[in-house]
């Protein structure tokens, strides 16, 4: 059952604007820092016992991201989840013009650490591009002091994966994303 999409609250604070939280719940951000916003982008979802609601940034609203709330972060309503500053706008043309389209983030990290797109040195990724990911699917590991924590997708629809954004063995920010939708 897919869950009605949530559009954040907007909030502006002198030269930023605060997207808020629209429901009570766990937020988990798809954007990573740096990320451009234009109304419409999928900022993240709040879950809410069993179901996970996509947020997305109401239309009129343009700019990067500048702050994310940590991950698994229990949001009230109304309070800030992603923090964003305004761009220039032909910038933003320009890259759309340039190579196709922004990368729309899919999996961003829920926590810092080294990330890893493959199980082993030896094995393939837990993606490839093209591939359809499905929610609960594994898309890499996160090591934080030699313990290992699986990275895995938890939206409600499949996409289709594009590259990761990060080479195998990176640092990693939480928030960051790490795989891109084709």
């Amino acid at each position: 059952m897919t869950m009605p999409v949530q559009v954040a609250l907007v909030a502006a604070k002198e030269e930023q604007t605060e997207l808020r939280s629209p429901l009570m719940g766990r937020f988990t951000a798809a954007v990573a820092v740096g990320t451009l916003v234009q109304g419409g982008t999928l900022l993240g979802h709040i879950r809410q016992l069993r179901n996970a609601y996509p947020i997305v940034a109401p239309d009129g609203i343009t700019g990067r991201v500048v702050s994310i709330v940590r991950p698994g972060y229990d949001a009230c309503y109304g309070q800030a989840v992603v923090t964003i500053a305004a761009f220039d706008a032909g910038v933003v043309a320009a890259a759309s013009a340039g190579d196709g389209a922004i990368a729309a983030v899919a999996v961003a990290a829920p926590l810092d650490g080294q990330f890893y797109l493959r199980p082993s040195p030896e094995a393939p990724p837990f993606v490839t591009p093209g591939q359809r990911v499905e929610p609960g699917a594994t898309i890499g590991l996160i090591e934080v002091m030699k313990f290992y924590y699986p990275v895995r997708y938890e939206g409600t629809d499949s996409f289709v994966a594009g590259d990761y954004m990060l080479p195998n063995a990176s640092p990693v920010s939480a928030g960051q994303g790490l795989i891109a939708r084709a």
